[in-house]
């Protein structure tokens, strides 16, 4: 019920809805120029590595020992299998950065639309239906000492590569009967 509640204020007041959402915008913003930060450190080394492997390769041809050639070739597997991880680890952040990026630029008139219907069809459902169904709408629901910690999945979120991206997190405040069935708040209030 208070899940129930909490939702259906969202819906009603926009402007909650939209602090909520800037909050989200302002930490989806930071991940992605964490990501993007590592995309260029990233950029940095492939170059080194390639660089790198050029003159492994240069040094083979130029090699005249078999000893010396079994360990250029060597070092320049190593290297070609460093370049291919940090390809696959270049490819995964780039589709990440795209997620963040489609996230933040939704507008927000079209979020709230997108939300209100994602939270209207839940809000509709039996009881036995949104037990089964939560895991569509939230990300994730966290008993802490005062407060249900919710976060909303994205409702385009089957779209994107990273289906778990969220914008509307909010901290649902426990009514008194909870907090006095919390251990650690009855030894503080003690």
């Amino acid at each position: 019920k208070l899940v129930e509640e909490w939702l259906s204020s969202i819906v009603q007041d926009k402007e909650r809805f939209y602090e909520l959402a800037e909050k989200g915008r302002n930490e989806i913003s930071k991940r992605l120029r964490t990501v993007n930060s590592t995309l260029k450190r990233l950029d940095y080394e492939d170059a080194a590595l390639r660089k790198k492997l050029a003159d492994s390769t240069a040094r083979t041809l130029v090699g005249k020992a078999s000893a010396t050639m079994e360990l250029l070739e060597k070092e320049a597997e190593e290297l070609l299998d460093r370049i291919q991880k940090n390809e696959r680890g270049t490819e995964l952040l780039k589709t990440e950065a795209e997620t963040l990026a489609a996230v933040l630029n939704t507008n927000e008139a079209d979020l709230f639309q997108m939300y209100s219907r994602q939270i209207q069809k839940f809000l509709a459902l039996s009881a036995c239906e949104k037990c089964r169904r939560v895991s569509e709408i939230f990300k994730t629901m966290n008993m802490g000492e005062h407060a249900l910690n919710v976060e909303l999945l994205h409702p385009n979120g089957k779209t994107f590569a990273n289906p778990s991206e969220t914008i509307v997190r909010d901290g649902i405040p426990l009514p008194g009967v909870l907090l006095l069935k919390s251990k650690a708040y009855l030894r503080r209030l003690y």
